[in-house]
């Protein structure tokens, strides 16, 4: 016998519920009602009510209610009371998790069809031609119009390809040990490029500070609110960092894109944000791009390049036809070796005059002074024309020749600014003895 406390044992419990013999007889109905054991077993029935009596289990101890397991209440009443209480801690849990089941089950249905109407793009083609951008919610909630949208660069991609701008993609090949450097097309480090992905954060506080190399994942989400803000009209005053981030994009245009779109959009930044250094930058882009794309006509659109005497102007003007004016030879006299500038100080207007006379006798006899000048026989020099950095070096650097080295050039602007000296000198002189 054993006394004292005795621990319950779960493993003899199921083993006696889960018996072949007990589910035998349970299955033949040869089930005794309760209280038969001492007939049906007397001698296990004699130990266990002496066992039951020289020990106490552990779990008797632990119940709250004083009935025993052999005195369970089966009565209908208490039957009734716990099917309430279930049905009642049922209905509170549907009522809690039917909401949260319903509108899981909506959003689900919602993204289905999402992806079912957007068409697969596997080549990755609209994240970086324009004409192929998918009509985002984030540009049409902010209404931008026309030519300005269709110029924008925009990506739908994961924003783990964003990379930068002057970023170099090197390929190792184990087997045979060798790399290779590729520093072409960036597309996805394009400064400009809007990744739909980046959140923004609606605000009226406009970034004072200049932002040096600007790109539109490197703003913070309230500077890419103020951006794409501001490109609803281009004309207002803005940051001119955010002038120069949609410049970029514009260059890229220029060369690979829609040329006459970006150059007509360049010309009106100029004429509203003609500050600091964006003219230098947009005037050499486009005398470049136009060239490189042999459109000298781009004269006929933006006559401000006439005003430039830079070497790219220059031979802008001569794919043009253009005639240089006298204003353009006193600024090119110090280039071209000429060094007697009296008569230009003292007597500027008068100079000039003279000067103009000179180019229309020179011209009408000769032709015009650039196309008689061989580009074929010039140096090569090479120049950085375009600001956006995502742009490979070979095509941000052009190689043009160096017009301004031409001897020949040279020498005809010296001689016609030396005869201009003289006809002045000659006229100053005889106005001294016509007042005497």
């Amino acid at each position: 016998m054993k006394f004292g406390i005795r621990m319950p044992s779960l493993k003899r419990r199921l083993a006696a519920r889960t018996s072949w013999k007990r589910l035998v007889r349970h299955n033949l109905g040869l089930k005794a009602p309760r209280g038969m054991g001492f007939i049906t077993n007397p001698k296990r029935a004699l130990y266990n009510r002496v066992y039951n009596k020289t020990s106490v289990s552990a779990d008797r101890l632990l119940r709250t209610n004083k009935t025993t397991p052999t005195s369970f209440s089966t009565s209908p009443k208490s039957i009734n009371s716990s099917f309430l209480i279930n049905l009642v801690i049922f209905i509170i849990l549907t009522a809690i998790f039917f909401p949260f089941g319903i509108g899981f089950l909506i959003y689900k249905l919602y993204r289905y069809g999402k992806k079912q109407s957007s068409p697969p793009d596997p080549q990755g083609i609209s994240a970086i031609v324009p004409g192929l951008q998918t009509e985002t919610s984030l540009l049409n909630q902010f209404y931008i119009p026309e030519p300005t949208r269709s110029l924008l660069w925009i990506t739908d991609e994961d924003v783990s390809k964003i990379s930068s701008p002057m970023s170099i993609k090197i390929t190792f090949n184990v087997s045979s040990g060798s790399a290779n450097v590729d520093d072409g097309h960036n597309f996805f480090g394009e400064p400009s490029l809007i990744w739909t992905r980046l959140p923004i954060e609606p605000n009226n506080e406009l970034e004072t500070q200049p932002m040096y190399y600007p790109s539109y994942s490197g703003l913070s989400p309230k500077h890419r609110f103020q951006y794409l803000n501001w490109l609803k009209d281009i004309t207002q005053e803005t940051n001119l960092s955010y002038v120069f981030l949609y410049y970029y994009g514009l260059e890229r245009h220029m060369l690979v894109g829609d040329y006459d779109k970006a150059v007509d959009e360049i010309l009106k930044l100029l004429q509203y944000h003609n500050k600091g250094s964006f003219k230098g930058y947009a005037t050499s882009a486009l005398i470049a791009a136009s060239a490189y794309r042999k459109r000298p006509d781009i004269v006929n659109k933006a006559p401000l390049l006439l005003q430039e005497t830079s070497n790219g102007s220059l031979i802008l003007r001569k794919l043009a036809g253009k005639s240089l004016m006298a204003k353009d030879i006193i600024a090119l006299s110090s280039r071209v070796g000429y060094s007697n500038k009296r008569y230009i100080k003292l007597y500027p207007d008068l100079f000039e005059k003279e000067l103009q006379k000179l180019i229309n006798d020179h011209e009408t006899i000769n032709g015009k002074i650039l196309s008689n000048i061989n580009m074929d026989e010039l140096p090569k020099r090479s120049n950085i024309f375009f600001a956006n950095l995502s742009l490979p070096e070979k095509i941000r650097t052009i190689e043009i020749a160096d017009l301004i080295s031409s001897l020949e050039f040279k020498r005809i602007l010296r001689d016609l600014l030396s005869k201009a000296h003289e006809n002045v000198k000659i006229l100053r002189e005889h106005n001294k003895i016509t007042e005497l």
